[in-house]
């Protein structure tokens, strides 16, 4: 089954509220839309992709198998006794990553010169500054879509990470262990021969992409009559690397989204951002989505949390009970794990769509036999 969705224009000539148009097909199979404005006529058919509505696989192009290079290096020294130290890194590469270009769209040479698309001024509503984006042309919004599979040699995911930890054995049984873990993954991605609103920040090994920073520290003590406590403390950037919650973007409709009022210069503060008769990609041609900064970029707020856990065995017969009390988040944090809205121009613009859950108290028991 297909499901495939386009935004045309349509003018209700005769008020009867009610969408009238017709595509009829010769013998041989050629598509035929009525004449737009004309009696019976309403919808503008003749703008819709003349594959549209018919379910066409991509075209499979005979791609390497994509591969990856990881290799990492470790050392352990015992500091003293008691204490060892250990420092890590580990490095990846993903390569011959693969790719879908519209083949309708593409042309030989430099993307920012793409014959299919007329470049656009807007500007970030926060800043002002103007930015470059590429509307399709009326000739290429009737296109087919003619996907190609294939694989991008130039892409890249490039992964690296750097490690801290130690374990120290103080004694009577207690145990202590943590360290810092330093990370960051980047991705190439510049090949867009068939959209080169893709080209922004393509690059992440140009974007300044920050480490993400996390600390751990954790440990045991046996106090007397058997009672074991533990606790452990953690301080981590959220969220994962590759989450598009550290984004920020604008995403606006044609003809209808306008720049706030507080838009700096020069930014046309109330004006439409994208003009009645722009036409975005064949996916989403109604709208137009830009990167205010690079993904990646920047992070939610740190999560911090110390959690708590005291236990003792007892001897019931010939089964073991294990009664613990458990105490997690006990700094009671609220950080923002996730946004509802990463788009600047949404009323929900950095709303807590989730927090880490509250301080809570847990009770229970593990019985072995």
């Amino acid at each position: 089954m297909l499901s495939q969705t386009a935004s045309v224009q349509w003018r209700d000539l005769n008020g009867d509220d009610i969408a009238q148009g017709s595509v009829s097909y010769l013998p041989d199979g050629t598509r035929v839309p009525c004449v737009y404005l004309t009696t019976g006529c309403e919808i503008n058919v003749a703008a819709l992709p003349s594959n549209f509505g018919v379910a066409a696989l991509n075209t499979y192009g005979n791609y390497p198998r994509t591969w990856n290079l990881e290799h990492g290096l470790e050392l352990q020294h015992e500091v003293m006794p008691r204490l060892s130290a250990t420092a890590s890194w580990f490095h990846g590469a993903f390569h011959n990553l693969t790719t879908t270009i519209n083949q309708s769209l593409t042309v030989d040479g430099d993307p920012l010169r793409n014959t299919n698309y007329y470049p656009l001024t807007v500007y970030n509503p926060t800043s002002g500054e103007p930015i470059t984006v590429y509307s399709r042309t009326v000739a290429a919004g009737t296109l087919p879509v003619k996907n190609l599979d294939t694989f991008d040699p130039q892409r890249e995911q490039i992964y690296n990470a750097y490690n801290l930890e130690f374990r120290f054995r103080p004694g009577r049984g207690a145990q202590v262990f943590g360290g810092l873990a330093i990370e960051r993954q980047l991705e190439a991605n510049c090949t867009s021969p068939d959209n080169p609103n893709s080209i922004r920040f393509c690059d992440d090994r140009d974007n300044r992409i920050p480490f993400s920073k996390n600390v751990k520290l954790a440990g045991s003590y046996p106090l007397p009559w058997g009672i074991q406590l533990s606790g452990a403390f953690q301080s981590n950037q959220s969220p994962s690397a590759t989450s598009v919650t550290t984004s920020r973007n604008m995403t606006a409709t044609r003809g209808t989204t306008r720049y706030p009022a507080s838009c700096p210069a020069p930014c046309p503060a109330g004006t439409v951002i994208l003009p009645a008769t722009f036409i975005g990609s064949p996916t989403s041609p109604t709208q137009l989505s830009v990167a205010l900064i690079p993904y990646n970029a920047a992070f939610v707020e740190r999560i911090t949390q110390l959690d708590f856990k005291v236990s003792k065995n007892f001897k019931v017969g010939g089964a073991t009970v294990s009664p613990s009390f458990e105490i997690f988040n006990i700094n009671n944090s609220d950080a923002i794990v996730s946004y509802v809205s990463t788009n600047v121009l949404s009323a929900s613009y950095e709303k807590p769509n989730s927090i880490l859950q509250p301080r809570m108290i847990g009770v229970g028991a593990v019985v072995r036999w």
